[in-house]
Order: structure tokens, then C-alpha cells, then sequence
């Protein structure tokens, strides 16, 4: 740290903040020396302090540092409300408070030359002010994520014609997207997430042609999604899931050429989904689940030839996997779970020609089948097996002992029965194993026991457990978990 660099450091302590019980009473300068600190500091143009550890309440002597541009203070343990001088700085370009514990309200005044203004991840409260949108024509980063914020999504916004990130997701804001948010033409990524949004979703949503990103999860918007995305070739993540959106998936939003991911899960949404696979060229994943879907799993899917993360859990699907999966080269994740998926011999035999799969999730699924014993199975990328609460019957197939990558397997509440394989042991990477609540017979295989990558728990040796709890603890002895 240079000399300069130091000096700074003591402005702000003395000057600006109230910490540690520092004055320029009890620091040894004479009145030259604090004039020439004084002067320096009205010329400070930049100001660093991010991830210092200070302490203490940000004071309204702030407020006389007025050439200052750029002012970091993120994540510090500062304590205080926003002091109103901070928002008549006339230089003031970028302010970054987050990750702090300020709290009340934002000052109702405004900075004129601000371009990003971040005050994330801090306790402030009340209702955004209009004032402080008055004279922002040159922002372009506002982020209030993660705060107390309540009242309705001012009017003031309209105001910020340059604004192209607006992040005020988890906090407490109610009403509906507003006409002032929507006429922000510059706008990439508007998220909304985490509040108590609610109402129709306005259809003016669809003239923000330059949206990169929506996110407004997790609110208690209703009614039907808009079928507006005609003109908003440019978005690539559409979220919506956990609200209270019902009818079909807008065929505009099914026709995005540059959507990445679509997450509409948790919402009562059905009807048919018609993914245009020849146009969402980019889309790699997809999430349905926790809706009123129902009928055959779509079987243009493997056409999407980015596809690798599907959730379709939760529905109402029926049948089973389609032929078609078999040329699903691109497959990674997929959840049928929760469903009234049929015939899993069939569906397992489709999908190991999914070469890339590593994680599929069957459970409460595929009710009374029988689990296949087909030595012609093979899943040899395959990470995460999850099949449980099925009632299947049958024994732990051989075919199974392929996956040697298997980090978690799940076969528990079925109706399973017959050794547990001591080729289990051979799991090098498993951490997570459930087969409990079957009718295993014989005894433990001591070397699944010694598997060192399984998570240790605190069990008795004493009574040991008829059946195999979560997580098993490595024992020399073998006799139980």
C-alpha cells in the first residue's frame, strides 16, 4: 500500500465515517497537516474501500468529498442509515454499497451524475421514492436486490432512459410491472424476483425488444403468460416458475430464437408443449415441473440439439420414455419424478443411449413395475440415480455395478429384495446412498462400509437398523450403520 493509498484510508476513517472512536482530536497531526489532508480530500476523485472490513456508521461528512466519482464500499460491516449528503454528490458515477447492513430508507433525492448504483444485500426499508429517479437520465446499473423494499415499483423510473439493469428482486414490492418499467427501451435484464408482485403480467413486457433476461419468479402473478415475445429475439432466460400462471406456454415464448433456458415450473399451466426445436437452436435447459401438463412426453424434445437439463416433474405425463430419446446425444439431466410414467424396462433401455446422461430421477414414478434385470443396460456417465418410493419390485440389478461414476444412488421405499451386492464397495465416488426400506436379506457387505467418499453419520452399534439410513458411516466391523 503506497503512501497516498494510506492517507486516503485515514480521510475516510476520520472524515467520513464514525468507527473505532476516531476524530482528528485524537490523531497526532497539527492544523497544516489536517488542512492538507482536508484539501486532499475534497479533490478525491476515486475511492476503494470494498471487502476492508470496516466497521461503524458512514457519516454525513460523506457528503463534502464533492469531486468524488467512484465510491466502493462493498462488503463491510457497516452499520447506519444513508446518509442524504451521499445523494447530493454532483460527480458521483458509481456507488457501490452492498453486502453492508444499512437500513432505512433510500433518501428522496437524487444523484444527477450516477451511472451504476448498487445498494444490494442491506436491510432498507419503506417504498422507493420518486425523487431519486428525478434527474437519472445517464444510469444504467440499478441493483436493490436483496433488501426490504415494499410499496409498488415507482413511477420516478420512467425517468431512466439509459437503464439497461434493473435488479430489485427479493424484497417486499407489490402491485404489477408498471408503464413507467416498460417504456425502458434500453432494458437487458429486468429481474423481479422473491417479491409479492401480482396481478396480470402487462403485455407491454413484450416491447422491451432488447431484454436479455426476465426473471419475476417467484411473485403471485396470475392469468395467462402473454403471447407478446415476438419481438424480443434478443431473450435468452425467460423465468417464471412459482407463481400463479395458468392456460398454455405462449407459442412466442416456444419460438425464441436466442432463449438459452425457460423455467415456468410451479404454476398451473397445461395444455400442449410445442417447443419449435428448429428455431430454439440455443435452449439447453428446460423446466415444466409442478404443473397441470399431461399426455405423452413430447417426442420432438431430442431435436433441440442444445438440450441437457429437462425437469418435467410434477405432472401429469403418461407412457413411457419415447423412441425417440435414443438419439438424445445432448441429454444430461432429466426428472420424470412424480408422474404416471409406464413401462421402465422400455424407458431405461431408451435412454442408455443417451451417452452423455449423468443424472436421472424416476422417483414416485413407474408404480408396481418390476426394477429390469437386463444385463444389456449400461449407464457409464451416469452420476445421480434416483428411483425411489416406486414399489418396485425385483433385486438390485447387475447392469447396475457399470456406473462405476455414481456419486449418488437412491432405490429407497420400494419393494426390493434379494443380497445387497457387494459390488457396491466398487462405488468409488459415492456419498450419498439410500436403499433403506426394502426387504434386503443376508448381511451388509463390509466393503460398502469402507467406502471412503460416503458421508459419515453418528449411528449406534449397539441396535443397529434393520435398514440402511441416508448416509452410512465407514466401521471396520460391518455389523450395521
Amino acid at each position: 500500500m503506497g503512501v497516498q493509498d494510506l492517507w486516503v484510508i485515514i480521510i475516510v476513517l476520520v472524515f467520513c465515517f464514525q468507527a473505532w472512536g476516531l476524530n482528528s482530536q485524537n490523531l497526532r497531526c497539527n492544523q497544516n497537516d489536517l488542512k492538507a489532508l482536508e484539501d486532499f480530500m475534497r479533490e478525491l476523485g476515486q475511492l476503494e474501500l470494498g471487502k476492508m472490513r470496516l466497521a461503524g456508521k458512514l457519516s454525513e461528512s460523506i457528503g463534502s468529498l464533492d469531486q468524488l466519482r467512484t465510491l466502493n464500499l462493498f462488503t463491510n460491516f457497516l452499520k447506519s442509515s444513508l446518509p442524504s449528503s451521499l445523494f447530493h454528490l454532483p460527480n458521483l458515477e458509481v456507488l457501490d454499497l452492498s453486502n453492508n447492513d444499512f437500513y432505512g430508507p433510500v433518501p428522496d433525492t437524487n444523484l444527477p451524475s450516477v451511472i451504476d448504483l448498487v445498494i444490494s444485500e442491506n436491510s432498507l426499508n419503506g417504498s422507493l421514492p420518486d425523487g431519486i429517479f428525478g434527474n437519472s437520465s445517464a444510469i444504467k446499473l440499478l441493483n436493490l436486490a436483496v433488501n426490504y423494499i415494499s410499496g409498488n415499483l415507482p413511477d420516478g423510473l420512467r425517468n431512466c432512459s439509459s437503464l439497461e439493469y434493473l435488479y430489485l428482486g427479493t424484497n417486499n414490492l407489490t402491485g404489477g410491472i408498471t408503464e413507467s418499467i416498460l417504456q425502458l427501451q434500453k432494458l437487458t435484464e429486468l429481474k423481479l424476483e422473491d417479491n409479492k408482485l401480482s396481478g396480470l403480467l402487462n403485455e407491454g413486457i413484450g416491447n422491451l425488444t432488447n431484454l436479455v433476461r426476465l426473471d419475476i419468479s417467484t411473485n403471485m402473478f396470475s392469468g395467462t403468460i402473454p403471447d407478446v415475445f415476438r419481438n424480443t429475439g434478443k431473450l435468452q432466460f425467460f423465468v417464471g416458475h412459482s407463481n400463479r400462471f395458468n392456460g398454455t406456454i405462449p407459442s412466442s415464448l416456444t419460438n425464441c430464437p436466442a432463449l438459452t433456458l425457460l423455467n415456468v415450473r410451479n404454476n398451473t399451466l397445461e395444455g400442449p408443449i410445442n417447443i419449435n426445436c428448429s428455431v430454439m437452436v440455443n435452449l439447453t435447459s428446460i423446466d415444466l415441473g409442478s404443473n397441470r401438463f399431461s399426455g405423452s412426453i413430447p417426442d420432438n424434445l431430442p431435436s433441440c440439439q442444445s438440450l441437457n437439463n429437462i425437469n418435467l416433474a410434477r405432472s401429469h405425463f403418461i407412457g413411457p420414455i419415447p423412441e425417440s430419446f435414443k438419439n438424445f446425444r445432448s441429454l444430461s439431466y432429466l426428472s420424470l419424478s412424480n408422474s404416471s410414467n409406464t413401462n421402465l424396462s422400455s424407458s431405461l433401455r431408451v435412454l442408455q443411449q443417451c451417452r452423455n446422461l449423468t443424472t436421472l430421477v424416476f422417483s414416485l414414478n413407474f408404480h408396481d413395475e418390476e426394477l429390469p434385470a437386463d444385463p444389456t443396460l449400461h449407464f457409464d456417465k451416469l452420476k445421480v440415480l434416483i428411483i425411489a418410493n416406486c414399489r418396485l419390485k425385483g433385486s438390485i440389478p447387475q447392469w447396475l455395478s457399470n456406473s462405476k461414476q455414481l456419486q449418488l444412488l437412491d432405490l429407497s421405499w420400494n419393494c426390493l429384495g434379494g443380497p445387497v451386492p457387494a459390488w457396491f464397495g466398487n462405488f468409488g465416488s459415492l456419498f450419498y446412498l439410500d436403499i433403506s426400506n426394502n426387504s434386503f436379506t443376508g448381511e451388509i457387505p463390509k466393503n460398502i462400509t469402507e467406502l471412503r467418499s460416503l458421508i459419515d453419520r453418528e449411528v449406534s452399534l449397539e441396535e443397529p437398523s434393520p435398514d440402511f439410513p441416508l448416509f452410512m458411516k465407514r466401521n471396520v466391523s460391518a455389523r450395521g450403520f
